[in-house]
């Protein structure tokens, strides 16, 4: 976004529903601005939920992200529990409508469930990804993503995977 210093572009939070994530990082991070993007209702209700200390930093947008994502060059678009939910065919629709907002080294951090258990997958829900499946739908939504890492931070259920996006 024009109007943030290049080392303060922000971070873009889709489905951020309260902006929990957001405040969480805000307290590491003192540079760290972030835009929560949900459905009208949702941020209506949630941001007044935020914390005072980071309120200032983290903004509130209406957004469907089964739409062109609004918000162009932001260095971190995080999608925090949300592609688990959705098929192959929307994970890769969501992840193609972020491709005209980003520019070239943006991240794509994703924050969700990896499933290692192949009972998990099979009894639990038909949507859960083990690594290279996710590390493939990246491929398949646009071969310039890139795909860093994925780990899993001790004590969490969630992984963080970290994609860059090569194009332009």
């Amino acid at each position: 976004m024009d109007k943030y210093p290049k080392s303060e572009e922000p971070t873009e939070t889709v489905g951020g529903s309260e902006g929990q994530a957001c405040a969480a990082l805000a307290h590491e991070f003192s540079n760290l601005e972030s835009i929560v993007q949900d459905f009208q209702p949702v941020v209506n209700q949630r941001k007044s939920r935020v914390p005072a200390d980071v309120a200032g930093r983290i903004m509130f947008m209406a957004h469907d992200f089964l739409t062109e994502q609004p918000v162009r060059n932001a260095d971190v678009y995080l999608l925090r529990q949300i592609l688990h939910n959705w098929s192959d065919k929307y994970y890769i629709r969501i992840l193609r409508h972020l491709v005209t907002a980003l520019k070239t080294a943006a991240k794509i951090v994703v924050n969700d469930n990896v499933s290692t258990d192949l009972t998990m997958k099979v009894l639990q829900n038909p949507h859960e990804r083990g690594l290279d499946d996710w590390k493939n739908l990246f491929k398949t939504a646009d071969p310039r993503f890139s795909f860093q890492e994925a780990k899993q931070p001790a004590g969490s259920t969630l992984w963080i995977m970290t994609v860059q996006w090569e194009g332009q």
